[in-house]
């Protein structure tokens, strides 16, 4: 009888000593990953305070930060897991970063791009494509490729708050600002 108590308990001891190990093992991948974001803000400030200061700085001062932001927050999302809900929004400002650089477009669009389509709940998934579409249209002067990304944008968020600019953009699509002042087009037909 001690006996087959004894195998029991040690039939069970192993079992526990199973789930802990998984548990173990699990347990670290449920936390929130802490990573260093101090470059990240010290840039953010200086952006910040470029911004504010914009009549004294050089518009190469404020490349080089939109570089070295958009970069910083690019490694920062890539310390994190894929599946880390603040790498979309990471992602997100570095492409909002790139997008002030005549040479980061395609960076920026990229970004975007990967944001929307491997973040699609996000909060930042719905502007991620309008700026694809915005780039497209006003950067890059691709009507066909914006007039697709807004209709993309349309169907997939009826409901935002960027539809009816999205619309509009489509109604819009290769007009000049001079003839759209000349002759508005009404926002409400």
């Amino acid at each position: 009888m001690k006996k087959d108590y004894a195998m029991k308990n040690k039939h069970n001891f192993m079992w526990v000593g199973a789930f802990a190990f998984v548990l173990s093992l699990l347990l670290p991948a449920c936390k929130t990953e802490e990573v260093d974001t101090s470059k990240v803000e010290k840039l953010e400030a200086q952006m910040k305070e470029l911004t504010i200061n914009g009549a004294m700085a050089s518009p190469d001062q404020m490349k080089q930060v939109a570089r070295e932001l958009g970069a910083a927050y690019e490694e920062v999302a890539g310390k994190l897991p894929e599946d880390d809900a603040r790498v979309s929004a990471f992602l997100y400002h570095a492409a909002e970063n790139y997008e002030l650089l005549p040479d980061g477009l395609d960076k920026a669009i990229s970004l975007y791009d990967r944001v929307q389509k491997n973040y699609p709940a996000s909060e930042e998934a719905a502007l991620a494509l309008f700026n694809q579409g915005f780039i497209y249209n006003n950067n890059l002067l691709d009507t066909a490729r914006a007039r697709r990304v807004y209709t993309e944008f349309i169907q997939r968020f009826p409901a935002h708050e960027l539809a009816d600019d999205a619309d509009f953009e489509i109604k819009t699509l290769g007009l000049s600002p001079d003839s759209l002042l000349k002759d508005p087009i009404d926002k409400e037909e």
